[in-house]
């Protein structure tokens, strides 16, 4: 990791149900934040995300979760087809292997991975 790991950042994690099987998600809430899922809409710290990386928004119902100290809510762009967060809640600190900053295969697909610091730009830290 290049610091703390923010809102937006792109981490790899140790599946939860398989900690053998890294996978990779979206850091959505950081420690102490309020996450809610409400049909199509993520709402975070009472603030709605728009969020323009979404493939095609999804939440099977509607759930809230209190990020614990030490740990990260995550979920991940491809919305209908994968679990995250969600369904396997938070992750913790040491459950993070690291950041990913670049997609390199394949190699005609190269590139930078975004944070979208415009989505998540507008939330305030709760911690």
């Amino acid at each position: 990791m290049f610091g703390k790991p923010q809102r937006g950042d792109a981490v790899v994690v140790h599946y939860p149900p398989d900690p053998n099987t890294d996978v990779m998600a979206r850091i959505i809430g950081l420690p102490g934040d309020d996450v809610k899922t409400a049909g199509s809409h993520i709402i975070v710290n009472g603030v709605f995300l728009n969020e323009t990386y979404v493939q095609k928004p999804f939440n099977p119902e509607s759930k809230e979760w209190k990020v614990p100290a030490n740990s990260y809510f995550v979920l991940n762009d491809n919305r209908t087809i994968t679990d995250d967060s969600r369904s396997w809640g938070t992750v913790n600190n040491d459950m993070i292997v690291g950041k990913a900053v670049v997609v390199f295969w394949p190699v005609s697909a190269w590139h930078v991975i975004n944070s979208h610091p415009s989505v998540f730009g507008q939330l305030k830290n709760k911690q």
